[in-house]
């Protein structure tokens, strides 16, 4: 490690840079030789804050599996897309808090990619860029940043898992490519999903036409969702047939609820194979026990419903504007006891389905 935060090998197998990125009056800070190291197998750099990494022309990491890029800052596209295409054996990469400068056309191509991340590295300027993505092997894949103007990607025949969260703004001009966009995750069995993306699928009415079938997804995890979301969600589960968990992270239940959310004309199927669901961060509202006893009066197989609680009351004391506090223990118990009780006078579709409480 040098006075600058920099280590690196070029000898070695990987390579690790934490630090402010300025070059020294007497050169560069790390020598292009780095970019060409036959034996280097990880490559990480994290940067405190954004800067540009100068890259040689002159790029071969012909061994190199783990790309990890933090507050780097792109302004040529040809150098940056040489950079992850001279990595032909690459298998992990992840882009956090990168920033592209006057680049238009973002494209990943890596056909031995296994995971990639992108995290905050678009920015509500950037209505006009397209990303793509060309990795048929990759079985990870994490995006949680604002919305491009056009997301290509291949159909992943290998994705296991996706983690894919918007929250940032408006989203009405460009659906239509996100909910393409989404559709070619189809093959995916494990989904995390904020709620921003149903309503890209109602915006595109996409759940009305020939949306694809999710035959592999096994697990869905739903968070940040707003309660008038809920009939889109169910209404995408119908594209799920063997959906066996579910889980719902937090529902937002602000603005005008809709009386009819959870009415339907016909009992949805895609509660058929529902073993298991969980609602986190569960407060006991009334809309909150409306979607259990939905979920219960037709989810026929249906094993167990976990509801991690939060429950919260006003404390005038504490501070004018009524801040939250948590229940005691025995509050909390109480509180279980009396929405046990409400739902077990609703129907049940499944005898032996239990109902879990656990604190969070």
């Amino acid at each position: 490690m040098d006075h600058y935060g920099n280590v690196y090998n070029v000898e070695s197998k990987s390579s690790f840079f934490s630090g402010s990125y300025s070059y020294p009056n007497n050169g560069k800070m790390i020598p292009d030789s780095l970019f060409t190291c036959e034996s280097l197998t990880t490559l990480d750099f994290q940067f405190v804050e954004q800067d540009g990494l100068d890259l040689p022309k002159s790029i071969s990491l012909p061994r190199l599996k783990i790309l990890r890029l933090t507050n780097i800052v792109y302004d040529d596209e040809k150098l940056a897309g040489k950079l992850f295409s001279s990595c032909p054996v690459l298998e992990e990469l992840c882009l956090t808090d990168c920033s592209w400068q006057n680049l238009y056309f973002i494209r990943v191509s890596a056909p031995r990619l296994k995971s990639f991340t992108l995290t905050g590295c678009l920015r509500n300027n950037m209505e006009d860029v397209k990303v793509k993505i060309d990795a048929p092997n990759l079985s990870s894949f994490t995006f949680c940043d604002w919305l491009p103007e056009d997301f290509v990607v291949d159909s992943f025949p290998l994705l296991h898992d996706a983690d894919l969260y918007y929250n940032y703004g408006d989203i009405e001009s460009r659906f239509l490519p996100i909910y393409k966009f989404v559709a070619n995750l189809c093959n995916v069995k494990v989904l995390k999903i904020s709620g921003a993306y149903f309503k890209i699928l109602k915006l595109a009415k996409a759940l009305s036409t020939s949306f694809p079938t999710f035959h592999n997804l096994i697990c869905l995890e739903v968070y940040d969702i707003r309660y008038l979301q809920m009939k889109t969600l169910l209404n995408f589960l119908e594209y799920s047939p063997n959906l066996e968990a579910l889980v719902i992270k937090k529902v937002k239940f602000s603005g005008k609820v809709d009386e009819n959310t959870l009415t339907f004309n016909k009992v949805p199927s895609c509660l058929e194979c529902l073993k298991s669901i969980e609602f986190q961060k569960f407060n006991g509202y009334p809309k909150e026990l409306e979607m259990v006893k939905f979920v219960l009066k037709h989810a026929r197989v249906l094993q167990t419903v976990t509801m991690e609680t939060s429950y919260t009351v006003e404390d005038d004391d504490m501070d004018p504007a009524k801040m939250k506090k948590n229940l005691k223990a025995m509050e909390v118990e109480a509180v279980n006891k009396k929405i046990t009780t409400q739902l077990g006078m609703s129907p049940w579709a499944s005898a032996g389905c239990v109902i879990k409480f656990s604190s969070s």
